[in-house]
């Protein structure tokens, strides 16, 4: 396995505990912890890299007072999973007014074949944030975030923007948070999909249980459960 830990640092942005970069991994147990003052590293950050059958854990938690700390449990910018299961986590030590922080990110991925993901943020912006990239194959989806304070910023269990590709055989999501499940941002979004079953719960007076935005979805099979309150 690989494990990685950063302790308490003071002004700094982009530590992780496991900085993989233009890497290819297989088979691979890894485990990446961030405990950086600000909040603004990363558990785990892979970029340029493709993993496979492997496992990834990676947790962050943020130890001041800052408002809007943007770090991740982990960050992936550029690459491909492929039979993974992945972990994230952001916690915080004390109470905050607002913050960006991201329990997984992901960015120009493609998830293909059979994937895991599993996200919890505290009072953060996502649980899984999938800005760009493809999704396709089987994927599991379970994304939770959660404000104990009610702030002003709008968490969201799962969200998956319209520049993401879906081309998948089987989507399963499964978010909670001030928005459960929010699909597309602000551009039309096809979803292409053999089955598609969908959870969402929200906890917001503002929020949605299940948000879409302009989409066209084909499916031979769609279940979408939404609860709001």
């Amino acid at each position: 396995g690989i494990y990685g830990f950063v302790g308490l640092i003071f002004d700094t942005d982009n530590f992780a505990g496991v900085n993989a970069l233009r890497s290819t991994l297989s088979g691979v147990n890894m485990t990446g912890e961030c405990n950086i003052f600000d909040g603004n590293g990363s558990g785990i950050f892979l970029g340029s890299s493709q993993i496979r059958e492997s496992s990834i854990t990676g947790r962050n938690q943020q130890s001041s007072n800052m408002v809007s700390p943007a770090g991740h449990g982990v960050t992936f910018i550029e690459g491909t999973v492929e039979d993974c299961s992945i972990q994230g986590c952001f916690t915080f030590v004390n109470d905050i007014v607002e913050s960006n922080a991201i329990a997984c990110f992901f960015q120009l991925v493609t998830f293909t074949a059979q994937n895991s993901v599993w996200c919890t943020a505290q009072a953060g912006k996502a649980g899984i944030d999938i800005e760009s990239g493809t999704i396709e194959g089987v994927a599991d989806f379970v994304g939770l975030a959660f404000d104990p304070l009610f702030t002003t910023m709008i968490s969201k269990g799962i969200l998956i923007t319209d520049s993401v590709n879906v081309i998948a055989t089987k989507l399963i999501l499964d978010g909670q948070g001030e928005n459960g499940v929010v699909l597309g941002t602000a551009n039309a979004m096809t979803v292409e999909v053999e089955t598609l079953s969908i959870y969402g719960s929200g906890s917001s007076d503002i929020g949605h249980g299940v948000q879409l935005n302009g989409h066209t979805i084909e499916a031979s099979y769609i279940n979408i459960t939404a609860v709001e309150g």
